[in-house]
C-alpha cells in the first residue's frame, strides 16, 4: 500500500475559496489556522493538540506558528 506524503512545508498551509470561504488552513483538512494558533495561545502543548486532533502533525503546527509570524512582519512591513 502506498503511503501519502505530506505537503512540504511551503504547500503545508492552504487557502481554497471553497474550504471555510478561503480562510488558511492544514491542506488535506478543514482546520484552519486560527484555531491552532487559539488553542496555543489558551496554554496547549502541541501534542495536546494533536492528541484532540490526531490527523495534524508537529510539522503542521510548526507551519501555522510560522504562518502567523510571516503574517505579523508583513503588517509590520506595511504590506
Amino acid at each position: 500500500m502506498k503511503t501519502l506524503k505530506r505537503p512540504q512545508t511551503k504547500t503545508r498551509i492552504v487557502r481554497d475559496p471553497l474550504i471555510l470561504g478561503g480562510k488558511p488552513v492544514i491542506a488535506g483538512t478543514r482546520i484552519p489556522v486560527r484555531l491552532i494558533l487559539d488553542h496555543l495561545a489558551e496554554g496547549y502543548m502541541p501534542e495536546e493538540i494533536i492528541v484532540e486532533y490526531p490527523v495534524l502533525t508537529r510539522a503542521d503546527i510548526q507551519a501555522a506558528m510560522r504562518f502567523a509570524s510571516r503574517a505579523v512582519e508583513k503588517i509590520e512591513n506595511g504590506r
